[in-house]
């Protein structure tokens, strides 16, 4: 994997049909890949078909979501999308048998979300039921309900 982005014959478009990948564990590097590709090359950000990330995101390992919903963090969504990225990232947080990490991410989505649409706020009573946290580590669940917090003030 690390030298197909050392070669010249590659296109982004190539990254991210790896990245949503269903082959494992070529899928989850793909994911990761692209998030570091799009850190370091944030003009490419608007190239990224988005539908495909969406769509791509469900029925994967967890790990593999994760690296999805970090890439899909960086983008700018339109209203459609960022109402289907809500929808999934209650799904994930949702499940909790889901790992932290995983969750971690999909409610930092959740609450940058709720930051821009001040309407969504009731939600987060709801989000920090305590059947939701008690499988998180003390520090993953500190983190977690201070970052809420902040998201209401």
């Amino acid at each position: 994997m690390h030298e197909f982005l050392h070669t010249e014959k590659w296109s982004l478009s190539d990254l991210v049909r790896i990245a949503v990948s269903k082959d494992q564990p070529t899928g989850w590097r793909g994911a990761l890949m692209l998030y570091n590709w799009l850190l370091e090359h944030p003009e490419d950000r608007d190239k990224i078909p988005l539908p495909e990330l969406l769509k791509g995101l469900s029925k994967k390992p967890d790990g593999h979501q994760r690296e999805l919903l970090k890439v899909l963090s960086l983008m700018t969504l339109t209203e459609e999308e960022e109402g289907q990225l809500f929808d999934l990232c209650m799904g994930i947080w949702e499940k909790t048998s889901f790992q932290p990490s995983l969750r971690y991410y999909a409610i930092r989505i959740i609450a940058q979300i709720i930051s821009r649409h001040p309407e969504l706020k009731k939600e987060l009573n709801y989000l920090i039921e305590e059947r939701y946290l008690e499988s998180l580590s003390p520090g993953i669940r500190k983190s977690i309900l201070k970052m809420l917090s902040s998201t209401t003030a």
